[in-house]
């Protein structure tokens, strides 16, 4: 009975202490510095979606390394679209360590050159440098 009586008012003292911490990390936010970004029109590949994987699946090459994988595997690139529509700042965003990361990373690189392969997002009509997230998916058998 007195074991119970003290593990109630534990837990009492844990779920007060939890509540006061929320109540300091909410306070802290101060609304100001929140800043929403909506966008209204996404940067997108020159052609749509079925032209961006028209592309990929024409330039992709299955390599060694990508092939040692008896799965499907998703690689994700991240990159961001200028204004200009042309690409920078590229990275592997989801390591899964099945070998077709430098597969992603270089198919994707492919549209650095050249023309601009991407239309820029915009927000209130104005163009803007976006971040932009591309699954590849690799069925290796």
């Amino acid at each position: 009975m007195k074991s119970e009586l003290i593990i109630k008012i534990l837990i009492l003292f844990l779920c007060i202490g939890f509540h006061i911490s929320l109540q300091a990390q909410v306070e802290d936010v101060k609304w100001e510095d929140v800043k929403m970004h909506y966008i209204e029109i996404e940067p997108a590949f020159i052609g749509g979606t079925e032209e961006l994987y028209r592309f990929i699946y024409k330039n992709i090459r299955s390599t060694s390394s990508c092939q040692q994988e008896d799965a499907n595997t998703k690689v994700e690139v991240q990159f961001s679209v200028l204004t200009t529509g042309y690409i920078v700042n590229l990275k592997v965003i989801s390591d899964n360590k099945s070998g077709c990361d430098d597969e992603a990373l270089r198919v994707v690189s492919l549209m650095k050159g050249g023309v601009p392969r991407w239309s820029p997002g915009e927000h209130n009509g104005v163009k803007e440098s976006m971040r932009f997230t591309l699954p590849i998916m690799f069925n290796v058998k």
